[in-house]
């Protein structure tokens, strides 16, 4: 409620990466229901891996898990290490100064940097909220990725787009959703009647 009257993006990022879109209170959504599949945006053409959705540098594939662990292991972290990181286990890695959490870190942020700036340029949200497992960011996400969105030209000094973190769970937020949305509908029903 608190971002009610303004054009606000939440980015999930549990399941894949995909994003709400919403103006004014109003959900927005095309004809094919594309408009909050983010995880498809191209962030790097030259990408590691193919995405399922046959194209290489998704941003979804980009920051997955996947390629975290690989990054790690890149970076000289032991092969048990690395497959048993999780995001927020990496995100506190980083918080509390690790070098190579760090540098993922601050990968991770760039990858999202160049998603949002793009994303700006076509629906220019006031808000971003991430939820899911990048609502565990660390300051040092939270840092790169402000300094890279801050180089775009297009924002005016000081005017970026808030970013917020919202760590509270998905399925209940699913929940509450589902539960507000069915009364709606059973009120407006009703009036009908």
């Amino acid at each position: 409620p608190e971002y009610a009257d303004q054009r606000m993006m939440t980015v999930f990022t549990t399941w894949g990466v995909s994003a709400c879109m919403t103006e004014r209170g109003h959900v927005l959504n095309g004809r094919d229901s594309l408009i909050g599949e983010i995880g498809h945006m191209i962030v790097a053409s030259d990408g590691p891996v193919v995405c399922g959705c046959g194209k290489r540098g998704c941003l979804e594939s980009m920051v997955s898990l996947a390629r975290v662990r690989v990054m790690l292991r890149n970076l000289g972290e032991d092969e048990q290490s690395a497959a048993g990181i999780t995001l927020r286990a990496l995100f506190e890695r980083s918080a509390a100064g690790d070098e190579r959490a760090r540098k993922v870190s601050a990968y991770l942020a760039h990858c999202f940097a160049v998603a949002l700036q793009n994303l700006s340029l076509s629906y220019n949200q006031e808000i971003v909220v991430f939820q899911g497992d990048f609502a565990w960011a660390d300051a040092h996400f939270d840092k790169c990725l402000k300094e890279e969105l801050g180089q775009f030209r297009y924002y005016p000094r000081g005017e970026l787009f808030d970013i917020a973190y919202d760590r509270r769970e998905l399925s209940l937020l699913a929940a509450q959703g589902g539960a507000g949305k069915l009364s709606e509908k059973y009120f407006s029903a009703l009036a009908a009647q």
